[in-house]
């Protein structure tokens, strides 16, 4: 028996909470898991349910001594730590108590001053960490080339596509809107996702196509500021704000374009999630993103902050609805051939064996994984 202790930063409504929920919930016979985190949340009890055990560490000091009664219950053969906090948590427990040791790590927000000095202070400690594991190849050069991290520890392996479990409503019904016209924003309200030129977009997208209404889905410390960039500008009869939701996919499925004009990301859940759900893509022309697409033929790239190149690729797709039709075809047999749950279930399965002798692999190509 193989035992594996997952340390995660919280347990909200997340693409590295969900991405771990359905790891866990595919493990091969001969693993036992355990979870810890620092914040309670929605994949808590959907992890609970699977039978295993979730611990939530009380904050503070304390949570070292909490770490150190799990790690002598449970004995772990490896701890997979996942998220910035998390990380750095593990590795400085990792000085004073030896164990094996994988940090999953999923970008850096730049914008956000605090997340930069975490994520500097983490890579002080890493000298005590086996394997990091990242979801893009591009992330994964960043981090050799501006943070200096050993290029022999990092490993890539793809975040997998599962199709929600949530049925979608009629977005136009719920919103009482006859438009044919929807462009959908998926993203935090953070720095990082620039609604600001999101909504300048949707201005001169709207001098041009009236009937066109913009969908924010999403919260964040900057949504108050963005509700009032979108009054200042008169815009709140075409744009609104959805905050979280479920059914992400049925929306997706529903509008004209994605449009994602994020300055930074490790790799976009959401742009998988539109490749799948056959949405039409426009976001920028970042590292992360033209892994995943290639210009012209699976989305459209374009640099960051321009609004106006942004918004005449919003009207085309929304006026040519065959060069639509063509990209959202691409775009989903690409992320058919790649985000497959399977594939990213066995990189985990291999990342362990990597680091134990005896290891059990009883999940094989044609397996029946649990979604």
């Amino acid at each position: 028996m193989v035992k594996v202790l997952y340390v995660i930063t919280g347990l909200g409504k997340g693409g590295a909470e969900r991405q771990l929920y359905y790891l866990i919930k595919n493990l091969p016979k001969g693993y036992e898991a355990k979870v810890c985190a620092f914040v309670d949340g929605y994949f808590s009890e959907k992890i609970r349910s699977l039978g295993i055990e979730v611990r939530i560490f009380k904050g503070g000091l304390s949570a070292f001594g909490e770490f150190r009664a799990v790690l002598g219950e449970f004995k772990p053969d490896i701890v997979h730590s996942w998220l910035t906090h998390a990380n750095l948590f593990c590795k400085i427990n990792n000085i004073f108590r030896r164990y094996t040791l994988i940090c999953s790590m999923r970008g850096i927000e730049y914008g956000v001053a605090w997340h930069r000095l975490l994520s500097g202070t983490e890579r002080l400690f890493d000298f005590g960490c086996s394997m990091l594991i990242t979801n893009s190849n591009s992330f994964k050069e960043e981090l050799i080339s501006k943070w200096k991290y050993n290029q022999k520890k990092l490993k890539v392996v793809y975040n997998a596509y599962v199709p929600s479990e949530e049925l979608g409503i009629n977005i136009l019904k719920e919103l009482n809107l006859k438009s044919k016209y929807l462009v959908v924003t998926v993203a935090n309200f953070r720095s990082g996702k620039d609604y600001p030129t999101t909504v300048k977009t949707a201005k001169e997208v709207l001098r041009h196509k009236k009937d066109t209404h913009f969908l924010f889905v999403g919260e964040g410390p900057k949504r108050g500021e963005i509700e009032k960039m979108v009054e200042s500008e008169g815009l709140g009869n075409n744009i609104h704000f959805l905050g979280v939701r479920n059914d992400v996919p049925a929306i997706l499925a529903r509008s004209a374009v994605m449009f994602l004009p994020t300055l930074y990301e490790a790799q976009s859940n959401v742009i998988i999630e539109a490749m799948f759900s056959k949405c039409p893509i426009v976001t920028t022309n970042i590292p992360a993103n033209s892994e995943l697409l290639t210009e012209g033929k699976e989305g459209f790239l374009l640099e960051s902050g321009d609004f106006k190149e942004m918004a005449e690729r919003i009207i085309y797709l929304l006026q040519n609805k065959k060069i639509a039709k063509e990209m959202r075809e691409n775009a989903y047999q690409k992320a058919k051939k790649i985000f497959l749950l399977e594939n990213t279930i066995m990189m985990y399965i291999r990342s362990y064996a990597d680091l134990i002798l005896e290891f059990p692999v009883f999940l094989t190509r044609g397996s029946s994984l649990k979604k």
